[in-house]
């Protein structure tokens, strides 16, 4: 059986025109996997995937342009007989460093080689044959159901989107000055999409953010799956059912199973309309999410620049946007506000009321006006900046609940 995986790669422009890379192809780790009974998490253990066999099968295998498939959507090895259609490189000096499996690989073909270089494929994935083993375990704190045994490289395909996500960008390089490919997915950070969703027919796969989205798909299936199993049983049974004159026990029981059939006939239809519906609001997201990530980078910018504004030596590395907000409030009120358990949309509103609150403390505390207000009394209209506020927070409310709305579909 063929199995995709993939890894990151470094490309290097090379004088004759073709692209030489330094790739990592085999890495010990536990991904998911879907079946026709559900997902299994496999494990490719270190003894395994880092076997001198497993290394050794990589040497002399093609490069290829996106993994082969055949005309009912099942993948198919790199084989001696297709060879001719199907290779635009090949693979050398694999070897293991630093506890991975790393090889360069040599692109000749200029059509692909003008995909990677204009950003249209980005990543690489692995194609390999295995046993799969039975034997449950932990690897690195992650349950697995079974493990991949006799691993063996066939092929290292060049696609869009691979598994592995943003870690597999590929990065090119002209000469010794480094360019790397700007078209990243943001908000991707190398977690990638590991949750693959395989139509009914097994024709199709589909990469989802999602696992409860992708749990929902599979238990579609399973119920597609129980009625047409059902529905097969009653045909069969009316096709025993003799057909000579029916006494009314023999009627009868024959009107059942034509009635079971039509009911299981509407259930089919109808979870095939779920699944369809589904489908579309899978691709309505996907086409809204680069708005979205947008949106979130500018949200995340402003943030940081009103904590800066505030406390210029501030860290922020690795804090989401909530967080570098709940930090901007907690530094304008010297702590007094708590923002402990609120979720996004009122954080959001208690950080708008701090930028108030600072911008009214700047006018009024700043030395320059200090000076030209002496004698006068300051006040402020506590009732209109609580209302501004209640405004905001109203307004940000009404954007996340419509936001929610246009996830559900």
């Amino acid at each position: 059986m063929i199995t995709f995986d993939s890894f990151p790669l470094q490309v290097i422009e090379t004088g004759e025109g073709f692209l030489k890379a330094r790739v990592t192809f085999a890495v010990p780790g536990v991904l998911p996997y879907v079946y026709a009974d559900g997902i299994r998490f496999e494990a490719k253990l270190p003894e395994d995937i880092l076997s001198a066999d497993a290394i050794e099968s990589a040497n002399g295998k093609p490069v290829v342009d996106g993994h082969p498939y055949d005309s009912n959507g099942q993948p198919y090895a790199v084989t001696p007989s297709n060879f001719q259609n199907l290779s635009k490189g090949a693979i050398s000096d694999a070897h293991v460093e630093n506890g991975k499996g790393v090889a360069m690989i040599t692109i000749y073909d200029s059509a692909l080689i003008d995909d990677i270089k204009s950003g249209r494929k980005t990543e690489v994935s692995m194609g390999f044959d295995h046993d799969s083993v039975n034997r449950p375990g932990i690897f690195n704190g992650v349950k697995y159901d079974s493990t991949q045994r006799n691993i063996r490289v066939n092929h290292l395909a060049v696609v869009e989107h691979a598994r592995a996500g943003e870690a597999t960008k590929i990065k090119l390089y002209a000469g010794d000055s480094a360019m790397e490919n700007n078209n990243q997915t943001a908000g991707n950070a190398g977690g990638g999409k590991p949750w693959m969703y395989k139509t009914l027919d097994g024709k199709r796969e589909f990469a989802v953010d999602s696992k409860d989205l992708q749990d929902e798909l599979l238990a579609l299936n399973k119920k597609i799956k129980a009625d047409g199993d059902a529905l097969r049983d009653a045909h069969a049974k009316l096709s025993a059912t003799p057909m000579t004159k029916p006494d009314e026990e023999k009627e009868g029981a024959k009107q059942d199973l034509l009635k079971q059939i039509e009911e299981h006939e509407a259930k089919e239809k109808a979870l095939m309309e779920q699944i369809s519906a589904l489908m579309e609001g899978l691709k309505k997201l996907s086409e809204e999410i680069p708005g979205k990530i947008a949106t979130e980078s500018d949200a995340r910018m402003d943030a940081m620049e009103s904590v800066k504004s505030v406390d210029c030596n501030a860290k922020m590395d690795g804090l989401t946007t909530s967080e570098i907000r709940k930090l901007y409030i907690n530094k304008v009120y010297g702590g007094s506000i708590k923002c402990d358990g609120l979720d996004n949309v009122a954080v959001a509103a208690k950080y708008e009321a701090a930028k108030e609150m600072r911008k009214i403390m700047a006018n009024t505390f700043s030395p320059v006006q200090a000076q030209n207000r002496q004698g006068q009394i300051i006040t402020v209209d506590a009732e209109k900046m609580a209302n501004d506020v209640e405004s905001k927070r109203q307004a940000l409310n009404n954007a996340y609940e419509e936001n929610q709305k246009k996830l559900r579909g």
